[in-house]
């Protein structure tokens, strides 16, 4: 993190960007200010329209004629694209909100321009929509794809500027004197309740404007939580909620009027404190139940023929990072075994994870981020890379955590997890790769990567004492759930508000995968959806998902979407998904059905019998056991046992080295248009992820925001102020 200089607030012009704000905002001491500028050089016109209010209401000006900022009786100004050269398909309506009343003020052909008597102070930019994009006239997306059209029609306000318009533009103006710029947050579990509470707290800049504007403090709730919440999560938050209905790449925005912080209590920790118990299977529930057992104990004598060696899967330690993530079904299976085999497997996997498993040297170390002073040990192999960063092999490190806990939790080794216990907690990233707007870790499309390695991180800190970690992991398996929950239960919410990052129509089926960063959000793809794409993500969803407890919460919540897939899935799938079983990547329909739906072994022979598995020996054992545990009554087991609520400590800032600055926005601060080596500071540009211009430029433009008429910056700084906010500062020529 590059901290900000004490004194930033004292610099000519400076803009800040964050995920807490749909808005940006911009502070200058000149007397001069435009907005939109510089779009025609990537074959965009600017807005063709701009409105403002004035005593006997809104009034409406084109492009090319002056404002009259005498009459201007509110602080904004609304402008729109209707018509506007390159803008095909839809329009956006921006808004600009002012500190100071500008002299003057003049849509011109390139942009809107303010002059002031002395210095402009504060300005905020903001799509009055956030990312969803209404229609040009006779270019109704959704109708023309049978969805239910938008009521925004920016062709019809040149005649009118419509009262739901104004008004929505006046509240705004009130929660923009109030301008989020940090989210404090801690948290407390409850092991009485299974709760975690959630506790965010907001600092802000607060702006006086010459118009004597009402303010109203508007504490934003992650889109994310926000999103899963309007959809059933089990959360309750200490205030109502207000929906602002603008729609952001990372979902809806949300926040609670009137509060600078409130809790929100996430009931979930069951699913940590509890296990799925292991038993004696039910040998007269179905005749595979025995051929189950026998095809196990099978497998697992020739897995482990002496107690003095280890026998390594997927031919030996070079390939480690792949074998340790479906070695755990060796421990799961401990109470199928016979005896024999049992004391030998004992033995065999002490002798593994105490010389193979949990040393140094089987790990790299990685700072990240880069100068933070954070460094973790990530996991490497063949085809599991970390480019510079944790990437994949920072998800196989976290993932190790639920094979450690499976083998401390069914051998009893828990001297082990206490003696190495600093090198097992260091194996964990997935707070340094959670953000406040997306409330899980990104980038994780698999997910059985998301929300388990928690579960055993939670549960091995608490036995060896470490309560701050424990309570860390709880916060974080229950931010993860919510990734599971969206990605079952998100994806409509996308496709009612298309176009999404290209006018290619998203269909019925089409799943959330993983977040990226920038505007880009929710990755969204399906069979059909996007017609090109490098790697259809939605193939890789139930990727090494194997936890029984994890599974538990989809049955709780989510049992009739998961039925849907899991049946579609069953007809949709290469046969041999039924019986193969690749227990380091993608279980087998048994296995998943299993977890996923309780079906009984005879519903699971329908599917493919014990003699038809096939996999590694880790595979074959998962399937096995799929089979064994719904052969009797499901049973939990009590692990962490209730208490009394742990004091409120910081939540994932701790972890964040660098801000999570986009929500709706991306700035950009350099010259666009020319090469990437040619590049040169320049002024503030407003972009969107994924789209083209006209011109053929990656991203779309709405312009660049200028605080003198002419020239360049001499310099661009950018700064962190804290996790949530990027700070630019510009050197003026």
């Amino acid at each position: 993190m590059r901290p900000a200089p004490p004194d930033w607030r004292q610099s000519p012009f400076f803009c800040i960007q964050n995920e807490l704000s749909p808005a940006t905002l911009y502070y200058t001491s000149t007397s001069y200010l435009a907005f939109f500028t510089g779009m025609k050089g990537f074959g965009l016109g600017g807005p063709t329209f701009a409105a403002f209010a004035t005593a006997s209401g809104p009034r409406v000006v084109r492009a090319g004629q002056e404002i009259d900022t005498a009459a201007m009786n509110q602080c904004w100004l609304l402008v729109w694209f209707a018509g506007a050269p390159g803008w095909n398909d839809w329009d956006s309506p921006w808004v600009v909100y002012l500190q100071s009343r500008p002299l003057s003020g003049r849509l011109t052909g390139d942009g809107l321009v303010l002059r002031f008597a002395g210095p402009a102070g504060y300005a905020l930019l903001m799509p009055l929509y956030g990312y969803f994009k209404p229609p040009q006239k006779d270019k109704d997306f959704l109708a023309a794809h049978g969805l239910k059209s938008s009521d925004v029609r920016t062709w019809e306000w040149a005649e009118r500027l419509p009262p739901r318009v104004v008004h929505r533009v006046q509240w705004w103006a009130g929660v923009l004197r109030r301008f989020p710029i940090y989210c404090e947050e801690s948290f407390s579990v409850d092991r009485k309740s299974d709760t975690v509470t959630l506790r965010q707290r907001f600092e802000w800049i607060s702006i006086e404007d010459a118009w004597k504007t009402p303010a109203v403090k508007l504490a934003p709730v992650s889109p994310v939580l926000a999103h899963a919440a309007r959809t059933g999560f089990p959360v309750k938050f200490s205030r109502s909620l207000t929906d602002a209905d603008l729609f952001t790449p990372y979902g809806p925005y949300v926040g609670i009027e009137g509060a600078d912080s409130y809790d929100a209590v996430l009931d979930v920790l069951a699913y940590v404190h509890e296990t799925e118990a292991a038993g004696p299977p039910d040998l007269a529930a179905h005749p595979t139940v025995g051929a189950a057992l026998e095809v196990l104990r099978r497998t697992a004598r020739a897995k482990f023929p002496a107690a003095d060696r280890y026998q390594y899967d997927h031919g030996g330690l070079q390939n480690f990072c792949w074998a340790i993530l479906g070695d755990q079904w060796y421990a799961k299976a401990l109470p199928y075994y016979d005896l024999p085999t049992r004391q030998t497997a004992l033995a065999s996997l002490r002798r593994y994870f105490h010389n193979d498993v949990l040393v140094a040297e089987r790990f790299k170390e990685r700072e990240f981020p880069k100068d933070s002073g954070r460094r973790y040990l990530i996991l490497e192999g063949p085809g599991i890379g970390s480019w510079g960063v944790l990437g994949d092999a920072g998800k196989f490190s976290t993932n190790l955590c639920e094979t450690l806990w499976a083998y401390a939790h069914f051998t009893g080794d828990w001297e082990l997890i206490r003696t190495r216990w600093e090198l097992i907690r260091r194996l964990f990233c997935t707070g340094a790769e959670t953000r406040w707007a997306t409330f899980g870790r990104a980038e994780i499309a698999e997910m059985g990567d998301e929300a388990a390695p928690c579960l055993a991180l939670a549960r091995m800190a608490y036995r060896v004492g470490d309560m701050d970690t424990y309570a860390y992991a709880c916060l974080l398996a229950a931010q993860e759930f919510t990734h599971h929950w969206l990605k079952m239960r998100g994806a409509n919410y996308y496709r009612e508000r298309q176009p999404w990052h290209s006018m290619e129509f998203m269909p019925e089926e089409v799943y959330l995968t993983n977040f990226w960063g920038d505007t880009a959000g929710w990755q969204i793809d399906g069979p059909t959806y996007p017609r090109q794409t490098g790697e259809r993500q939605f193939e890789n969803r139930w990727v090494r998902f194997k936890n029984e407890d994890v599974a538990r919460f989809y049955r709780d919540y989510l049992g009739d979407e998961t039925r849907r897939e899991m049946d579609l899935l069953t007809r949709r799938w290469d046969p041999k998904r039924r019986t193969v079983n690749d227990s380091h990547i993608m279980p087998s329909l048994v296995q998943l059905r299993s977890l996923l739906l309780n079906e009984k072994p005879a519903d699971l022979a329908r599917l493919a019998t014990p003699e038809r598995f096939g996999g590694p020996p880790s595979g074959i054992i998962a399937s096995c056991v799929a089979v064994l545990r719904t052969s009797r009554p499901t049973q939990f087991q009590r692990l962490i046992p209730a208490g009394e609520p742990t004091p409120f400590v910081a939540g994932v800032q701790r972890e964040r080295a660098q801000p999570g600055a986009f929500l709706v926005q991306s700035l950009r601060c350099e010259s666009l248009g020319s090469r990437p080596e040619s590049r040169r500071p320049g002024w503030p540009t407003v972009t969107w992820w994924g789209w083209k211009t006209p011109s053929g430029f990656d991203r779309w433009v709405f312009g660049s925001v200028l605080p003198i008429d002419k020239g360049q910056p001499r310099q661009v700084q950018t700064f962190d102020l804290n996790w949530n906010s990027q700070l630019f500062v510009f050197a003026l020529p």
